[in-house]
């Protein structure tokens, strides 16, 4: 019988080498197929899609790329029995303006991007994949102070790249994953203004689409709170043994906290 295969989907290119890292820490000896592949369009592009064809196939769709489909050649859409999906929220882009309503769009893909055996589940990060690596080991503020202005979100892939302890996703080690799970954990509690952070409370209640609904009430559209999704993804997909090897309910330890 042929191996279970799950898809996941990342925006662009360079967004496959921040997936290769999670693969390898922690789907290495996974007893199912992984394809990763580009979807090349961000997500106003894709919401842009959608509308045109509403029973929009993504996997489909994803083939009509020379190189999505070499990595596809010979799956059938009834072997993929999960698709995940990694988006930037990417308030700054162009094409967002030409937009009535982009806060409804985002709420929409949500809606329509929320079960991972169906049409797929999508997780965003904030403000872009470089959220990953926009963290300082030990602390829940990051290194560009946790919330991001719109105007300065063009610097921010220079900025987190700055420092070399955290710039090579690439060599992220179980260590710094689990260091990096930890400081979601405490971002989240900040997000969300929580007590505690305990893991059936976070599984019926901290979703994509409830992420993105406390970013725009607190901060959205001229700021943005810094998110990634990687470990959001990580601790959605994972059992509770594995939450309770790596989660240590900690309280938030901060520099100089923007919200406070």
């Amino acid at each position: 019988m042929a191996k279970d295969i799950k898809i996941f989907i990342c925006e662009g290119e360079r967004d496959l080498g921040y997936f290769g890292n999670v693969q390898n820490i922690f789907f290495k000896d996974a007893d199912f197929r992984i394809i990763s592949l580009s979807a090349k369009l961000n997500i106003y592009m894709l919401y842009q899609i959608l509308k045109k064809d509403e029973n929009l196939d993504l996997i489909e769709l994803l083939r009509e790329d020379p190189d999505n489909a070499k990595k596809l050649d010979g799956v059938t859409r009834q072997q993929v029995s999960e698709t995940y999906m990694f988006f930037d929220l990417d308030i700054q882009q162009a094409n967002l303006k030409k937009l009535t309503n982009p806060i409804q769009v985002i709420r929409e893909l949500l809606d329509f991007f929320n079960n991972e055996t169906e049409n797929g589940k999508m997780y965003l990060s904030y403000p872009m994949v470089e959220a990953l690596r926009d963290y300082k080991e030990g602390y829940c503020d990051s290194i560009t102070g946790c919330i991001v202005d719109r105007k300065n979100i063009k610097d921010y892939k220079t900025l987190t790249g700055a420092n070399p302890k955290t710039a090579e996703t690439k060599k992220y080690d179980k260590n710094k994953w689990k260091n990096i799970l930890n400081i979601f954990q405490m971002r989240i509690k900040c997000l969300f203004e929580l007590d505690d952070f305990i893991e059936t409370y976070y599984r019926k209640h901290i979703t994509p689409s409830t992420i993105f609904d406390q970013e725009y009430s607190s901060y959205l559209p001229e700021t943005v709170f810094v998110l990634s999704a990687f470990p959001e993804f990580i601790l959605d997909y994972f059992s509770t043994n594995f939450w309770k090897s790596v989660i240590k309910d900690t309280k938030l330890t901060f520099n100089n906290c923007p919200k406070r």
